[in-house]
């Protein structure tokens, strides 16, 4: 039973990367082809990228592509760019915000991964300072907050940034 159920699990993995590939993809001046964030099996395509996890950004951090991966290196600059309609710039930040907390606000949830998944060290560092001015005192990550008035925020109490965020010291503190 287990062999079968393990050409089973292969079978639809197969059947989902050809599908990524044939219809998943699309053409951006200035980008190249780059990932959609969805599709609907119709023909259409949702381009832009949310904060959670798992996220476009966070492709090369679940091992799905290398981070070198040319596909997944134009994306990346399309989620980290104006063109994404998510993608917020402010006084003391700039990153990827959701649909799911108010227009403008960046959630350092996505600048950890922002950093994760990123190989040039000024960068790493620029988004450490990010999450850095995102603290008003209490020493916690917030799910979003404005990037140019940090004080405005969303849930004061939510687990899942710390956490990561502690990976990511972990990780620069090992290099």
């Amino acid at each position: 039973r287990n062999g079968k159920d393990a050409a089973h699990a292969w079978g639809l993995a197969n059947e989902v990367q050809t599908g990524i590939e044939q219809h998943a993809k699309g053409t951006f001046r200035g980008f190249g082809t780059i990932y959609a964030y969805e599709v609907d099996g119709y023909g259409h395509a949702n381009f832009m990228d949310d904060a959670n996890i798992p996220s476009l950004l966070s492709i090369p951090y679940f091992g799905y592509l290398a981070q070198n991966d040319r596909v997944y290196q134009n994306t990346r600059r399309f989620v980290l760019s104006n063109r994404n309609p998510y993608y917020f710039r402010g006084k003391f930040a700039s990153g990827v915000g959701s649909p799911h907390t108010p227009r403008n606000y960046v959630w350092p949830l996505s600048l950890i991964m922002q950093a994760l998944t990123s190989t040039d060290p000024a960068e790493i560092k620029r988004v450490m300072g990010y999450i850095a001015a995102s603290d008003v005192g209490d020493h916690r990550l917030h799910e979003s907050f404005n990037p140019s008035w940090p004080e405005a925020f969303t849930r004061d109490d939510f687990a899942w940034p710390n956490a990561l965020y502690g990976e990511l010291v972990a990780r620069e503190r090992g290099r």
